[in-house]
């Protein structure tokens, strides 16, 4: 008997940075896929070079019933590495407005179900199938800056070391479906070389306000 379930709205852009901040083939398993925070309302994604948190708004509904157990937090991912690459793909086709994940199962570690891939008019235009992930997610409020944090932008003699892969897939994941505004970015350091890089994505003027996006420095 199914008695735990879960529905998740995610954005376009929210499913495609999730999607390029996953670990692919990584011995920490947790890492291939995402968590979802129950409590805080966001998911994050990391494959322990870079982070993404996306606050959830009002037009990416989440819903979970998980019986009398008290779960804050789940992990949404694959049952291999081909299904991981499936989604990427999938997630990246224009025509790709929203992805809704519906998983049930007996318990919030033993779930299964299905990402469906839906367009402008809410019709379904691919699925993947998704499973819950037993594992311990790192604890991503640690590495984020807190509001004690001083961050500057780095002067001219600073030289920040870092891989600009992890900037730039995500600023490609924002700009799909991008209507007419260029994605932008600004880094964003501590002034310490082992500190993470604050990652700030705008479009045109604007800042993608749902996106918190870290980056770790290259050390060495």
């Amino acid at each position: 008997m199914n008695t735990h379930k879960l529905t998740l709205e995610l954005s376009a852009s929210a499913a495609r940075v999730m999607s390029v901040s996953m670990a692919e083939d990584d011995i920490r398993y947790y890492l291939c896929g995402f968590l979802v925070d129950l409590e805080k309302g966001c998911v994050v994604a990391t494959n322990g070079h870079m982070m993404s948190k996306w606050t959830l708004d009002k037009h990416e509904p989440l819903q979970f019933d998980f019986g009398s157990r008290n779960e804050s937090q789940m992990i949404i991912g694959f049952s291999s590495k081909q299904l991981l690459k499936e989604f990427r793909t999938k997630a990246r086709q224009r025509k790709v407005e929203s992805v809704e994940f519906s998983l049930s199962g007996t318990g919030v570690k033993d779930m299964g179900g299905f990402a469906l891939f839906k367009d402008l008019k809410g019709k379904d235009v691919a699925s993947v199938p998704v499973v819950s992930i037993d594992g311990k997610f790192p604890d991503y409020a640690s590495v984020l800056p807190s509001a004690e944090c001083q961050f500057s932008h780095p002067k001219d003699n600073e030289f920040v070391r870092f891989n600009p892969d992890y900037v730039s897939k995500v600023a490609v994941a924002l700009d799909i479906n991008n209507r007419g505004e260029m994605v932008s970015t600004s880094l964003m350091t501590q002034g310490d070389p082992h500190s993470a890089i604050l990652v700030s994505h705008y479009r045109g003027a604007l800042p993608v306000s749902q996106l918190t996006h870290v980056v770790m420095p290259v050390r060495g």
